[in-house]
C-alpha cells in the first residue's frame, strides 16, 4: 500500500487488495486506519507513534495486524520505505 505523508492511501497492489477484499476504488484517499480494528484506533496500539516513526524512516520490517473488509484479521509483514525529496521532505 502506498500512502501520502498524511496517511491517505494513494495506491495498493493486487496482492494486498485480494487479501484485504477491497477494490482499489474503495480505499483511494482513505486513511490507513480503515485497516485497524476500532479498539486499536482507540489506543490499544499507538498507531500515531507508528506513523511518526514511518515518516522519520525509523522502521523497516514490521508485523502488523490489519482487518479485511469482511472483518477477518490479516497478519502481514510489511516493509516501510519513506520517499523524500531533495530537501528531505517526505512525499510518499
Amino acid at each position: 500500500v502506498e500512502y501520502d505523508p498524511e496517511g491517505k492511501i494513494v495506491n495498493a497492489n493486487e496482492s494486498f487488495l485480494k487479501l484485504s477484499k477491497y477494490r482499489l476504488s474503495e480505499i483511494i484517499g482513505l486513511s490507513y486506519s480503515i485497516f485497524l480494528r476500532p479498539e486499536t484506533k482507540n489506543g490499544q496500539t499507538n498507531y500515531q507513534d507508528l506513523w511518526h516513526k514511518i515518516l522519520e524512516n525509523n522502521l523497516s520490517n514490521e508485523e502488523l495486524k490489519f482487518v479485511a473488509k469482511d472483518g477477518s484479521e490479516l497478519w502481514l509483514t510489511v516493509i516501510f520505505n519513506t520517499l523524500k525529496d531533495s530537501k528531505n521532505k517526505v512525499y510518499k
